[in-house]
């Protein structure tokens, strides 16, 4: 049995950053280039609890024990649609796994991170049966580093969206901005991208791991 790796890319950064739309551009670019690794992609805000949304409609910014629930969901997801790929896509050696996750804080990034705790997802997921092909998890966040006010029209112009305009200045004070540096020392990838670029050129540097 062929091993193979689930490659994660976190699209991270507050809100109003181009999370969900440069995802979903990511998500097209490789699929048509790399036609041999399947991917899947995860939308993090759809995975808050009802508390979290509802706190976040009424402008209530988020504590750690809010978020700590969410980004174990987001983990266990993870690792569970990555092993879906390789369970569909027999011949893949590798399944990507797209998400937007805010991933504000260090902290956040080295649980998401983790890879002892993929293994043990995974394992938990398998069976003699069905015995796992996952060899490695390798992870990446692609921060995407946007002006302020470009941040501000952006939420302003979302209607009906639970993230509201007052909330962006709490996320702005919890994000702890990812560095090279942090991600050797965590055994992970970052991208800074600067996301006053075009589109396609944002796509382009996370698509082939540009720093």
């Amino acid at each position: 049995m062929e091993s193979a790796t689930i490659s994660v890319i976190f699209v991270m950064g507050v809100a109003g950053c181009g999370k969900s739309t440069v995802m979903e551009h990511l998500h097209q670019k490789l699929s048509d280039e790399l036609l041999s690794a399947p991917v899947a992609s995860i939308e993090g805000d759809k995975l808050h609890p009802q508390a979290n949304i509802d706190k976040m409609a009424r402008g209530i910014p988020l504590t750690d024990d809010d978020r700590w629930p969410w980004l174990a969901e987001i983990r266990s997801d993870v690792a569970k649609q990555g092993l879906q790929l390789l369970r569909e896509h027999s011949g893949a050696s590798t399944a990507r796994v797209l998400v937007t996750c805010s991933s504000l804080k260090r902290a956040y990034r080295a649980f998401l991170a983790d890879e002892s705790t993929y293994r043990s997802t995974i394992a938990s997921l398998t069976s003699i049966a069905t015995p796992s092909r996952v060899a490695s998890v390798s992870v990446t966040f692609a921060f995407l580093n946007t002006p302020r006010e470009v941040l501000e029209h952006r939420i302003s112009s979302r209607p009906g969206h639970f993230m509201k305009a007052g909330m962006l200045e709490s996320q702005m004070n919890t994000l702890e901005v990812p560095t090279s540096e942090e991600g050797v020392e965590g055994g992970y990838k970052v991208l800074n991208v600067d996301a006053s670029q075009p589109l396609d050129a944002i796509v382009e540097q996370i698509a082939h791991g540009k720093t």
